[in-house]
């Protein structure tokens, strides 16, 4: 069974955050004070919400340990009984931000502290200003020569595909929650964010987009398979041919 450490529902906060963590305890500490300091100033009401993703290290202790009031925000958290997949948890941790507090904004970020995380308030900044859907662009990496071939090969694949946005899993990332419930998300693996990319670029959005650093992994083992580009690669081309998940 899912437990969740909550609040009951409350009137719509400004913004609801999720981040998804798999057997992250060597970085999850790091990545929630991080998290605390980018949306600790925040002037508007905030939730952000910790996915335990079916962990079996010491994730899960670390989350509850954390969880609280913060500021004008709250962190919360989530925890799936089994590993769901990367857009699987992140589905769930979206559904239960929605449900209990009615964020006017939700996105999500990555739980690997590879990204700064005091971008949030930046892609704040860019929907509250008219965008919407605000990301994150990797414009350097700095976790080996193997991720930075990858990733200018995806990149290539990608635009030959039609993606009109050259990192379609730069994270974090913001967007308006209406737009959410109109896109009727499906996947449950690391597609998810291509699928919104793909979606938005269908529709016309506006897209913001503010770059940074791919940072080194501090901790623990990334969870992407070579043959996850692969995989991904095979989806994009079919979705150019009219298939959806």
């Amino acid at each position: 069974m899912e437990r969740r450490r909550t609040m009951a529902a409350e009137p719509s906060t400004h913004l609801g955050l999720v981040l998804p963590l798999y057997d992250e305890e060597a970085v999850v500490d790091r990545v929630i004070d991080e998290l605390r300091a980018a949306l600790l100033p925040l002037p508007c009401p905030w939730a952000a919400l910790l996915v335990n993703n079916g962990s079996a290290d010491g994730t899960g202790a670390r989350i509850d340990a954390a969880a609280g009031p913060c500021g004008n925000g709250e962190l919360l958290g989530l925890h799936l009984p089994t590993n769901r997949g990367y857009g699987g948890g992140l589905r769930a941790g979206l559904d239960a931000l929605q449900t209990l507090r009615r964020p006017a904004i939700l996105g999500w970020a990555w739980g690997d502290a590879q990204i700064d995380l005091g971008l949030v308030p930046l892609l704040l900044q860019d929907i509250d200003q008219g965008a919407d859907l605000a990301k994150v662009i990797r414009t350097e990496r700095q976790d080996g020569a193997l991720r930075r071939i990858n990733s200018a090969g995806w990149g290539w694949w990608t635009r030959r595909m039609g993606a009109q946005h050259a990192d379609l899993h730069g994270c974090p990332k913001l967007f308006r929650a209406e737009l959410l419930r109109g896109l009727h998300l499906r996947s449950d693996d690391w597609f998810l964010d291509a699928e919104l990319m793909m979606h938005a670029a269908e529709r016309g959005l506006r897209v913001a987009e503010r770059p940074a650093a791919m940072r080194p992994r501090p901790g623990g083992r990334s969870k992407v398979r070579p043959r996850v580009a692969l995989q991904l690669g095979l989806k994009i081309a079919a979705w150019r041919l009219g298939w959806r998940p």
